[in-house]
Parts: structure tokens; sequence; C-alpha cells
């Protein structure tokens, strides 16, 4: 029996080839022809394979559904982009959550934490 290469190792190879971004689309192409997939694994694997790329931590998604190698990239160019999405509007929503009475808690156990 031997052992196949996991379609992620395969994109990673590809990419690291590549100078620039690849859309989704072409990049699993490309995998499935050097897996040598069938048409019947191309269509049960795509799912899979977008999920193990987004949970791969060597590559990043980029706009337009384009992926690219994570090294490529400055932790701060990466990491902004995380962050920004993520900061914007968090006060006003927490409010909107909760109650009034957990908002005086949490306010009165913030100044007991100055203290």
């Amino acid at each position: 029996m031997t052992k196949r290469k996991a379609l992620v190792d395969i994109a990673y190879d590809i990419l690291s080839k590549k100078r620039k971004p690849v859309p989704f689309k072409n990049l699993f192409t490309e995998v499935s022809e050097v897996a040598g997939l069938t048409e019947a694994e191309i269509t049960s694997k795509i799912g899979a394979f977008y999920g193990d790329m987004s949970l791969d931590p060597r590559f990043i998604q980029q706009a337009d559904n384009k992926w690219d190698l994570k090294k490529r990239y400055k932790f701060e160019d990466t990491y902004r982009e995380l962050q920004d999405s993520d900061d914007e509007g968090d006060d006003e929503e927490e409010k909107e959550f909760l109650g009034e009475e957990e908002e005086e808690e949490i306010d009165r156990e913030s100044e007991e934490e100055d203290y």
C-alpha cells in the first residue's frame, strides 16, 4: 500500500513555487491534478480541503478567496486585520447583549479591581 500525500501538503508545495496568492478554485484544480483525484473524489473532498486549508496555520486567506503562505507576511499585517475586525463595536454589542443589571454588576466588579 502506498501512502498518499495529504491535499493540504500538496497545496503547500504548489504555493511554495508560486510568487503570489492563488484563487482557491485554481489551487484546488492543481491539487486535484497532482493527487490524481477522480471527478467523484473532487466533488466529495472539496469541502474538507477548504476546511483543512482554513485551519492549517501555514496558510492565509486573502481577499477574493485567494490563498497564500502565511510565512510570506509580517505578523503585524495579518494580526492587524484580525484585530481591526474583532474590535469594532464590541462595547456597543456587549451593552445590547447584557441587561442593565448585568451591566451594572460588571461596572461594580471593574471598579473593585481598580482598588
